[in-house]
């Protein structure tokens, strides 16, 4: 094999792993992203609220390293809920830190005849999150 057919086979196994790469991170912002679709504004959680709904409320920050770490599970299992599961931003929605004394990020409210029942502060295993779901029927 020749030198210049040797560089060009180099060069093409190299700008084949760089394609890859791309798409192994342009499909996981999508799926990142993609947890995070079915955000609603402070208004419609507090019309569920005032609704006398049970409503699980996941309160969480766009920067905060512990929600990215616990919503590829914590979203998917409020899903699962029969419950109503809703996303507020508190970096959209800075009033919600105030209005529903929230201290930390993430935090996981569940809300039932108008009243908060319970909730779940900070970082938790997903076991702890499934615990806290299971505690609420």
């Amino acid at each position: 094999m020749s030198k210049k057919m040797k560089r060009n086979t180099v060069l093409f196994s190299v700008l084949l792993l760089v394609i890859l790469l791309l798409i192994i991170m342009i499909t996981r912002y999508q799926s990142h992203t993609d947890l995070y679709s079915k955000q609603v504004s402070l208004g419609t959680i507090n019309r569920n609220i005032e609704d006398n709904k049970s409503v699980y409320v996941y309160y969480y920050q766009t920067n905060c390293i512990h929600c990215k770490k616990v919503s590829p599970y914590l979203i998917p299992l409020g899903e699962k809920q029969k419950e109503k599961f809703i996303i507020l931003d508190l970096e959209k929605y800075t009033e919600g830190w105030e209005k529903k004394n929230i201290m930390v990020t993430p935090t996981l409210i569940y809300y039932k005849d108008g009243k908060e029942v319970s909730r779940i502060e900070g970082e938790h295993t997903e076991k702890e999150y499934e615990k806290f779901f299971n505690n609420q029927n």
